[in-house]
């Protein structure tokens, strides 16, 4: 303790004054409870009360509003409600445009925070302004989450883990606050269970109460070892990891079983169904044996397809070649085609038609006109040219 005090010069969170406001436009103060630093008392002394048929003559110590009173700071710090419906809505009746207010020290910052309590507006909190200043113009940049962000960073994160083990959800600054300041409903049952259900408070319970709640606790108080975080989250990471193999496990085990079954039903489809009604899988007819069948069957087609695909490509061999030896006589026939039609020059061994040639350019003597113009000469030179030409195609066919 004695350290704590030499490292500290200010507590990381104490609460200056709380204030409550009947009307906040004007502002109506109804009370303005100023704390002091160390311990503060609150006590609620007897009173008579006066013209009021519903409530006793003598109010004790009992129901004069300590707890109300302990809520309204609870609320100022950010939990979500300030009481049990029933009460919030007789107080929300009795002062629609009621508020609370709060001057709050979270380590070197002076916060002020204003919450309505009759009407449904927004919660204002600015560490720029004084309490008055922020009733008087609560502007739109004062936002109240920059005040639950301070408290969180100033409580959660020094934290050695965010959240507890095997818990997704991370800790949140309302369980600081309801561990330091449990329900009254509670205070005697155990050390872990800080808000009672009748007390309407909202604040996030814990997937696991007792083992979330604990380890805040250590945590806050330095209580746990440096690597119990990191070794948690390990445990916690194993454990997923060994569901997750488990579950593969279990896929594994049935994957053999799903393999044959499918298996069995594809065979079934190919060759469908049994034909005795007997059958098994080991019997004569059973589905071994109607695959062993099946196959044999389907080994003897593929070899006749095989035996007819080299007949038919024997024959296509044979039929390329005929094509390619006529292809070539084609080319031979055309060229000689071509030469008949365009060439002038005939073989010297067609000596007749060579005589004949020789005297296209003179002049027949008789007819006194050119030999190349003379129709018997043409005629004649005509069926010379066509007796060599067919006496080629004839020698092109027997080669």
């Amino acid at each position: 303790m004695e350290a704590i005090r030499k490292a500290r010069k200010r507590p990381r969170l104490w609460i200056e004054r709380l204030v409550l406001y009947a009307d906040t436009d004007p502002a109506v103060v109804i009370r303005d409870i100023p704390f002091h630093p160390g311990l503060n008392v609150v006590w609620g002394v007897a009173q008579q009360v006066k013209d009021d048929d519903d409530v006793p003559g003598m109010l004790t110590g009992h129901s004069v509003g300590k707890t109300l009173f302990c809520r309204l700071v609870r609320y100022c710090l950010g939990e979500r409600s300030f009481g049990r419906k029933d009460a919030v809505d007789a107080i929300r009746h009795a002062f629609p445009k009621g508020a609370a207010g709060a001057t709050i020290h979270v380590y070197d910052k002076t916060w002020s925070a204003l919450r309505p309590i009759g009407r449904p507006v927004l919660s204002h909190a600015s560490c720029a302004m004084d309490l008055e200043e922020l009733v008087a113009s609560p502007q739109a940049e004062a936002l109240y989450a920059e005040f639950e962000q301070c408290l969180k960073e100033a409580f959660l994160k020094p934290l050695p883990s965010p959240k507890p083990p095997e818990c997704k959800e991370p800790y949140l600054w309302v369980h600081i606050l309801a561990w330091l300041s449990p329900d009254q409903e509670v205070r005697y049952q155990n050390l872990w269970k800080w808000r009672s259900n009748r007390s309407d408070s909202q604040t996030p319970a814990f997937a696991k109460p007792k083992q979330d709640a604990l380890f805040l606790i250590r945590m806050a108080l330095g209580l746990s070892d440096k690597r119990e975080s990191g070794l948690v989250e390990k445990i916690e990471n194993l454990k997923i990891s060994m569901k997750e193999k488990e579950v593969r496990k279990k896929e594994l085990v049935r994957e053999p079983e799903n393999i044959l079954r499918y298996s069995k039903n594809a065979l079934q489809d190919l060759m469908g169904p049994p034909e005795n009604a007997m059958d098994d899988d080991d019997g004569m007819f059973g589905l071994l044996s109607r695959v062993e069948s099946f196959r044999k069957t389907l080994s003897d087609q593929l070899q006749k397809f095989k035996n007819k695909k080299r007949f038919l490509d024997n024959s296509i061999a044979e039929y390329k070649a005929i094509l390619r030896r006529k292809d070539t006589k084609i080319r031979k026939l055309k060229a000689a085609i071509e030469g008949v039609s365009e060439s002038r020059e005939f073989p010297e061994e067609d000596n007749e038609l060579q005589s004949i040639l020789a005297f296209e350019d003179k002049e027949c003597t008789i007819g006194n006109i050119a030999i190349s113009e003379c129709n018997h000469f043409q005629n004649y030179k005509n069926q010379l040219k066509s007796e060599w030409s067919t006496e080629s195609f004839y020698c092109l066919f027997r080669n």
